[in-house]
Order: C-alpha cells, then structure tokens, then sequence
C-alpha cells in the first residue's frame, strides 16, 4: 500500500512538474535592428546596388544566419491595416517586391522557412530627431545628436563603399553600445531641456513647453508602446512562440526593455545569429 502511495506521489510530482515547466515557457523574441535599405539605393553604384549579384548574395547570406534561430514568426515594420497589401506583395518573387528589409529581409527568410506570410506591427507617426529644436540645456541634446550622426554615418559610409557586407553592417547597427546610444538620445537625454520648443507643432495637440525635452521623449515612447501592443495581440492571435521582429535601429532599446519588462516574453540576442 505504501509503495503505491509512493508511485502515485511520484506520478503527481511528474505531472505537476511537467504543467509547470509548460506554464513557464517563454515566448522568444529576436529583435534586429536595421536601416532603410531603399532610401541609399544607387543602381549606378555597384555596393549601393542593393539589386547587384553581390548584395543578393549577401541578403541570401543574411537569411540563411537569422533561420538558425527558427522563427515560427517574422514581424515587419508595416501597419497592421497594411496586411492585406503585404500578404499580396508576399505571393510575388522577391526580386518583383522591393528594396525595402521588409522584402529584402523579411519575405526572404520567411519564404526560405516555408512560411505563408509576414506580419505587419508598426504604427506609424511622424516623429524626426530634429524636431527639438530650442530651449534651456539644448546644447546637451544637441551634442549627443551629433555624435550618433557622426557614429552612424561613419559604419553607413564604410557599408555604402562596399567595406561591410550586410550581415556584418546589421551587426554595428546591432552592438549594444550603438543600441545604448541611440536609446539615450531619443529616452533619456532630452529630458535635460525644458522652456523650449519644436520646430512644428503639426497635428502633435496640447505640448507643455516648459517640459519641452519630456514631451519629445513622450512622442518617441508613445509610437513605440502601440507598436509593443500590436506585437502582442498579434502574438495571441498567431500564438507563435519565436518571434523575429524587423524594425527600424532607434526603435530596438525600448523595445528591448519593455519585452524584458515583460514575464511571457525572452529577448533573444539577434547578434548570436548574426556572427
């Protein structure tokens, strides 16, 4: 009586264990940072000819790095009420869709996985890193723009001339010291300004000018916690477990944060593939 007692604490255990472990698993994400593609095309410029037998084979590269991670998901920076147009975009061959990573980088990977489509997250609201223009301790955001341009444009120079392949130019783009300063500027430094303004005010509401560098990083968070909700709900819709999300560099450390922030969800280092 009393070994079966012990074989059936035994089984308990083993199930209970089991349904925990299933309870506990994460959702994977893997977030990549990149740059927009179309806007440095030069089909006159052999390394800025991203259409070139060259850079194909370096996307080809590029995908057959990030399929080692296996997503069952690959989410894009495009509107949600765009899907249908994407869904279009994604039965034609890659070379008749586009420049854009999206295409490039998005449809290419998920086609090589054998999926059936790619998902749209973004949400889109016109926000530029120009638009704080005045105000007291301006010169402190002023400075560390200037130094993410210089540092930006310096790795996308050494690219455009044909000194990085894509694979190794997404992995600048993806350091954590490039992530951490291009978060700094947009989250974190323009706090130091206040009694100033935008150079537009155009369809931003109400703004509180003595809280002037606040309200920028507002605008800039704000943009970015819709986009963390639609990857949510589309999460829960296609209950995928590894997520792959393609966006734009200065959008990847407040995601980063928010999904570490978050108990269901595990951030994937994008570098351990891109190597």
């Amino acid at each position: 009586m009393k070994s079966q007692q012990l074989f059936f604490l035994a089984l308990f255990c083993s199930f209970s264990s089991i349904a925990f472990a299933q309870k506990e698993q994460k959702i994977q994400i893997c977030i990549l940072g990149t740059l927009h593609f179309k806007q440095f095309h030069d089909s006159e410029n052999e390394p800025q000819n991203f259409f070139s037998d060259a850079r194909q084979r370096e996307f080809e590269e590029v995908t057959k790095k990030l399929s080692s991670f296996a997503p069952d998901a690959i989410y894009v920076e495009r509107e949600p009420p765009f899907q249908t147009k994407l869904d279009s975009l994604y039965a034609l061959p890659i070379k008749d869709t586009g420049l854009s990573e999206v295409f490039q980088i998005g449809f290419r990977l998920a086609k090589y996985l054998g999926q059936t489509k790619v998902i749209g997250v973004n949400y889109f609201e016109s926000t530029s890193q120009s638009l704080l223009s005045a105000g007291e301790n301006i010169g402190r955001y002023q400075d560390a723009l200037a130094e993410f341009r210089n540092t930006g444009r310096g790795i996308t120079k050494e690219f455009l001339q044909g000194g990085l392949s894509i694979a190794d130019f997404l992995m600048e783009l993806n350091r954590p010291d490039k992530v951490k300063m291009s978060h700094r500027l947009l989250y974190n430094t323009p706090a130091y300004v206040k009694d100033g303004s935008f150079n537009s005010y155009k369809d931003l509401g109400q703004i509180d000018n003595q809280y002037i560098g606040a309200e920028f990083i507002s605008l800039f968070y704000k943009r970015n916690l819709k986009i963390y909700s639609n990857i949510l709900n589309a999460q829960l819709s296609d209950e995928s477990t590894k997520i792959l999300l393609i966006v734009g560099q200065t959008h990847v450390g407040v995601l980063q944060g928010l999904f570490r922030e978050n108990d269901s969800y595990e951030v994937v280092d994008v570098l351990s593939y891109l190597k």
